[in-house]
């Protein structure tokens, strides 16, 4: 019975330091940029017809075990930021939206009892509008995007733990710019042919950390993103996420 009571208190005061930790780099880490990576979707299933899902403040991930060994998933995320800055007296506000909605399928195999391995091969659509001083500059950007991420992790009813390795290709279509000079389109990184004419390859490898009891668990992710591809192209290299999972399985039973 003691040790119970120490394990249920050394778990409330783990999930309380992830809760810390993720919302302080979540906070610090909103920047504008033409890719953010998006939270990797690390199911770790361990057996048919499980059903996993997460939802965060901009995304929302699930995966379904549609046999032994086979599995698909399916993410979306969405964002929003707003900023001022202000210089020589004169006040810039910028508004960046985004959104990313992908599927994928994969492999997984539970190695043994608590170790799980996957991999999953997926790709998806996504937008940027980028809109300054009420239009007087802005940028609106299509995407395809395709992954492929193979995952290592640990699952027990109280933790669980991923490693992987995502790479991701992104292919940038219908650029299109207005009240940008040419000079600043070349600072920007924003010439049309220098965007579209490339597949952007980006590694981004991530840990997820899972905190709670059978069914329900708080979910922290941290990694970063690192681009491949040579050539110019603004980007945000940290990549954080915090959300709520929710695991219906037979096998905690």
């Amino acid at each position: 019975m003691i040790s119970y009571h120490f394990k249920y208190f050394t778990m409330k005061k783990s999930t309380y330091y992830l809760i810390l930790a993720f919302v302080t780099l979540i906070l610090s880490s909103c920047t504008t940029t033409l890719y953010v990576p998006n939270a990797v979707n690390t199911p770790l299933l361990k057996e048919k017809h499980e059903f996993k899902a997460t939802i965060g403040p901009n995304n929302a991930q699930a995966a379904f075990g549609l046999t032994d060994n086979f599995g698909i998933i399916a993410n979306g995320y969405w964002d929003k930021f707003k900023s001022e800055t202000t210089t020589n007296g004169q006040t810039t506000q910028t508004l960046n939206k985004g959104n990313l909605y992908e599927l994928g399928l994969g492999y997984y195999k539970p190695l043994t009892k608590v170790i799980v391995f996957e991999t999953y091969l997926g790709g998806g659509l996504g937008n940027i509008d980028f809109n300054q001083d009420n239009g007087t500059k802005r940028y609106d950007v299509k995407g395809t995007k395709f992954f492929v991420q193979p995952s290592i992790g640990y699952v027990d009813r109280f933790l669980e733990v991923a490693i992987t390795p995502r790479l991701s290709a992104v292919k940038y279509n219908g650029l299109e710019t207005f009240g940008y000079s040419q000079k600043e389109l070349e600072e920007e990184f924003l010439v049309k042919s220098e965007v579209e004419d490339k597949t952007w390859l980006f590694i981004e490898p991530t840990l997820t950390v899972r905190a709670g009891f059978k069914y329900v668990k708080l979910q922290g992710q941290i990694g970063f993103s690192s681009k491949l591809t040579k050539g110019d192209l603004k980007y945000q290299s940290k990549l954080t996420s915090i959300g709520l999972l929710v695991d219906i399985a037979k096998w905690y039973k």
